[in-house]
């Protein structure tokens, strides 16, 4: 029996020397690669549906779309007062009242208050407001004795244009001047047609200053064209040309102006934008060719 005891000892001993059964299942910890599972958080790349936000541009755009044309000519049919939104180039501005925008051979006046945007000359504007005809009392003008406009901040408490706005989409290409000479807008009907459209105005002789920009009644503005024709009156709409030429007066002359066509207190004007706009003074008044 003595010899027994080493015997059953060895036995215990290979039993403890047996792998476990239990390391073996340490090698399912493996199954810890089921985090990997955890990739699964790729799925926050679906945040990348906050694309969707472009859906915003989806909006309707505000206000009834036409063409400067179309409104200016009538064909458009849209009555007065209707929220209205036209594009074009502009070719002057005022920086407290609002700037002629062109596109093709149509013009309009955009009337925007001091506070909308200012956009700069040349810019490609796309301009939502109210079509107006703004006679100097009211935007319901008969539009022979009325300034075509798209009001984008009301001149009056009534109408008002809240959905209104003016976007610069970009550089644009300053349009050609059209030629005109003041014979042509002495008729009311082809004036009208070019109203708030750049034109260059001349004549076959220089144009004569014939009155004082700062007589009565006068406002900053004057006659200027030949002795026996037509005239034209020269604006200060956008710029002051007296003020900024050395020694004007009456008698001097300008071979020619060039600005958009304004209506304002019952006439048909050129508006110079800048100096460069009152083309060939010359002091005196230089002799016709």
């Amino acid at each position: 029996m003595r010899t027994l005891a080493p015997l059953f000892v060895l036995a215990l001993v290979a039993c403890d020397r047996k792998p476990p059964t239990d390391g073996d299942t340490a090698d399912t910890s493996d199954t810890a690669d089921t985090t990997d599972t955890t990739d699964t958080t790729d799925t926050t790349d679906t945040t990348d549906t906050t694309d969707t936000a472009d859906t915003t541009d989806t909006t309707p755009a505000l206000g009834t779309a036409t063409t400067l044309a179309a409104l200016r000519d009538g064909s458009a049919a849209l009555p007065l007062g209707t929220l209205v939104r036209v594009t074009g180039v502009v070719t002057a501005v005022r920086d407290n009242k609002g700037f002629t925008l062109q596109s093709g051979g149509a013009a309009i006046f955009v009337y925007k208050g001091n506070g909308n945007t200012t956009p700069a000359l040349g810019d490609e504007v796309e301009a939502v407001g109210g079509y107006a005809q703004y006679d100097g009392s009211s935007n319901t003008g008969d539009p022979a004795v009325s300034l075509a406009e798209v009001v984008v901040d009301s001149h009056f408490t009534t109408p008002t244009y809240p959905d209104s706005s003016i976007t610069v989409l970009g550089a644009g290409t300053l349009p050609a001047p059209v030629a005109v000479t003041p014979a042509d807008l002495a008729d009311d009907a082809a004036a009208e047609a070019l109203e708030s459209v750049l034109v260059t105005v001349s004549d076959a002789c220089p144009l004569v200053v014939l009155d004082d920009p700062n007589g009565p009644q006068a406002f900053g503005e004057f006659n200027a064209g030949v002795s026996g024709g037509d005239s034209v009156r020269v604006d200060n709409e956008f710029f002051n040309l007296p003020g900024a030429t050395t020694g004007f007066a009456v008698g001097d002359s300008f071979t020619s102006f060039t600005g958009p066509l304004y209506y304002s207190f019952g006439a048909y004007k050129v508006a110079p934008r800048t100096a460069a706009d009152g083309v060939g003074y010359t002091a005196g008044g230089a002799a016709c060719p």
